[in-house]
């Protein structure tokens, strides 16, 4: 298909010619930073592998605008529109470039090649040679985990207006287009996007202690998995974390926000903990004391910045 490129992030080397790969994220969510490390991992990887994978272009959408394909300004999301399942983040996408101009690319074809986290996490897993995300962590985390965070965070930021004012730090930071920046200034929109997010995702009070208690036991159990299986949570042949150790980290990061988790993309902590409500910073506070939080802050502070570029452009 024939596509009008827009500005865009660009994540570890210089452009280049020939097939590049494009991933479409929501900047900020757990499972997206899951399919952005996976692919930093590659960078630097041995002669021969699919070196391309690691330096790649991140177009970043807004919770809400990324659900707006059909009307989107944005050719891509257009077309994603059009195909079935393939309307939400993280997506991955080869581009084959026959026109450039510069930031502006006059005609490119897409093709799709992974649809979630997990798929990207995989691929990187072939291209470095290691071993990838056993199953049963990935149901524990993808099932259980990640939705848990997911909602307890949800049910502080769309609380009041402090976590209003404390999601508005992410959604309006001028890493952002101008034009997302916009839209989701007005605040009708953005009430109606808050609602449609707690009405699927937080729902109510007893909703939100249901997934704190099923995220209590999956903590207990991803303590013993890293406490028994230390070389799948450790570091791998080539020096970096393990597959395992990223996901581990990447989907359990909004329950203690690393100061390290929003650089690869902002290049700069948008999540200080003093600029959250304050009941989400005692959660976070709370969650940094299990054995798990602290895996992942230490992950974060040894490795996350090792092969992450920060990711500048804009759409």
């Amino acid at each position: 298909m024939a596509l009008v490129n827009n500005h865009n992030g660009r994540h570890g080397g210089g452009c280049s010619t020939g097939d590049e790969y494009v991933l479409f994220t929501i900047p900020f969510s757990h499972y997206n930073e899951h399919a952005r490390w996976a692919m930093h991992s590659c960078e630097a990887c041995e002669e021969g592998a699919d070196a391309s994978f690691g330096s790649f272009t991140e177009r970043a959408y807004l919770v809400g605008i990324h659900a707006m394909s059909a009307l989107s300004p944005i050719p891509e999301l257009r077309a994603r529109a059009r195909a079935k399942n393939l309307t939400e983040t993280p997506l991955l996408a080869r581009v084959k470039r026959t026109t450039s101009l510069g930031w502006w690319n006059a005609s490119e074809d897409l093709e799709v090649v992974a649809i979630n986290s997990w798929e990207v996490a995989s691929k990187a897993a072939n291209i470095r040679r290691v071993e990838p995300v056993s199953d049963n962590l990935k149901e524990l985390l993808d099932n259980v985990v990640g939705p848990a965070a997911r909602t307890i965070v949800y049910s502080h930021l769309l609380k009041d207006d402090a976590g209003d004012a404390a999601m508005c730090v992410f959604c309006l930071a001028p890493e952002i287009s101008w034009w997302q920046r916009l839209i989701f200034s007005i605040k009708p929109f953005r009430e109606q996007v808050r609602q449609r997010i707690h009405k699927g995702l937080v729902r109510s009070d007893a909703y939100v202690e249901k997934k704190r208690n099923q995220l209590d036991e999956a903590l207990k159990e991803l303590e013993r998995m890293v406490d028994t299986q230390t070389h799948t949570f450790g570091i791998a042949e080539d020096g970096k974390p393990t597959p395992a150790l990223i996901a581990l980290a990447s989907v359990t990061a909004p329950l203690v926000c690393p100061p390290e988790f929003s650089i690869p993309f902002y290049g700069r902590n948008v999540f200080d903990l003093q600029g959250l409500p304050p009941l989400m910073r005692e959660d976070v506070l709370r969650y940094r004391e299990t054995r798990i939080g602290q895996v992942c802050m230490e992950t974060y502070r040894k490795h996350r910045l090792d092969y992450a570029t920060p990711c500048t452009g804009k759409l």
